[in-house]
């Protein structure tokens, strides 16, 4: 019998910890803004898709480019911030 909150000694680490695991878990505040973004690109392609149907650019290829744009722009997930 295990109690709450502990796993199997043979059970894998699991790829997203949440925070009741013991684990970081995963950073909420860019998971948000990761969300918010793509929301809101969402809704300016379906403001200016008319427009954009008569040009070479494509849906795939302006939510590619706002993927590569924000990998560039926001932090790597992966490395720790100082705020405390």
């Amino acid at each position: 019998m295990l109690s709450k909150g502990r796993r199997p000694v043979n059970a894998p680490e699991p790829l997203f910890p949440l925070p009741h695991q013991g684990g970081e878990g995963p950073n909420l505040d860019l998971s948000m803004t990761l969300l918010a973004i793509f929301i809101a690109l969402v809704f300016l392609h379906s403001l200016v898709s008319g427009r954009l149907e008569r040009t070479v650019v494509t849906a795939p290829i302006l939510f590619t480019t706002a993927g590569l744009l924000i990998l560039l722009l926001l932090p790597d997930p992966s490395e720790p911030s100082s705020a405390p």
